[in-house]
């Protein structure tokens, strides 16, 4: 800072006399140290204070809970009431990973928005949960926009001690290359399935399912167009609570 004041001072001073100019050096150095001196101008942790007039105070699941039952009904409690009118599951929304977006009716309750999804959550599933701007308070206020996401479904622990072979468990799974693997459990009984798609061994393509039971997976022979160089990813773009599968890549003659 004072360097930068001598450069503009001999600019602008040119030929000025040396007292007068060492005068004013002087005087802008009193005021650098005056300044730093200054109880008011010493930093401070700044405190943000919250200045939305309608905000989500709590919610339930919280952020990031795992192990959240299926048929969890989800809540957001806000600083005021609000207006019930405005609340659609357009501007209360909730989107899982594999069945998509949910369309069930929401219930405001003074302070709290719920909704109870008619089709359970399936597990492993991912959830979002966002409340927009277009959600007022009795007084008009629009919400400060705000969502969060949590893990449908019991945990199970398959990771003690580190991880080891799962031994004899995934004997029947198919060794692929160039290939892609999902998780989904397409018979709702809570374990994971896997859909598995790539070329074998002998370069032959594969597209295949393997049930999950208990940890033991089972070639179901679902009959699926054979993939290679491809992906696949389970959804259940119809909402009637199955899991239908998404499959792209080449069966080796076409493109699919």
């Amino acid at each position: 800072m004072t360097s930068r004041r001598y450069i503009s001072l001999f600019a602008t001073f040119g030929v000025a006399s040396l007292a007068t100019l060492l005068m004013l050096i002087a005087f802008a150095d009193s005021t650098q140290a005056a300044e730093s001196n200054d109880p008011a101008r010493i930093t401070k942790p700044i405190v943000v204070a919250q200045t939305s007039a309608f905000y989500l105070s709590a919610h339930d699941p919280v952020t990031n809970a795992v192990g959240v039952p299926l048929s969890q009904t989800i809540a957001a409690t806000f600083n005021t009431n609000v207006n019930g009118a405005t609340v659609t599951n357009r501007t209360f929304a909730i989107y899982s990973d594999w069945r998509g977006y949910y369309t069930d009716t929401t219930a405001v309750s003074g302070r709290t928005i719920s909704l109870d999804p008619a089709t359970n959550f399936l597990a492993g599933e991912g959830v979002r949960v966002v409340g927009t701007s277009a959600i007022l308070n009795a007084s008009g206020d629009p919400l400060d926009a705000s969502g969060w996401s949590f893990t449908a479904g019991a945990v199970i622990s398959r990771c003690i001690n580190g991880f080891s072979d799962s031994g004899t468990a995934d004997d029947a799974l198919t060794g692929v290359y160039l290939s892609s693997a999902d998780w989904g459990d397409y018979d709702n009984d809570g374990d994971l399935d896997i859909l598995l798609i790539g070329q074998d061994a002998s370069s032959n393509a594969v597209t295949e399912i393997y049930r999950n039971d208990g940890g033991t997976f089972t070639d179901i022979n679902a009959g699926l167009t054979p993939i290679e160089t491809g992906s696949g990813d389970w959804g259940d773009y119809d909402n009637d609570g199955d899991l239908e599968i998404l499959i792209t890549g080449s069966d080796g003659s076409f493109i699919v």
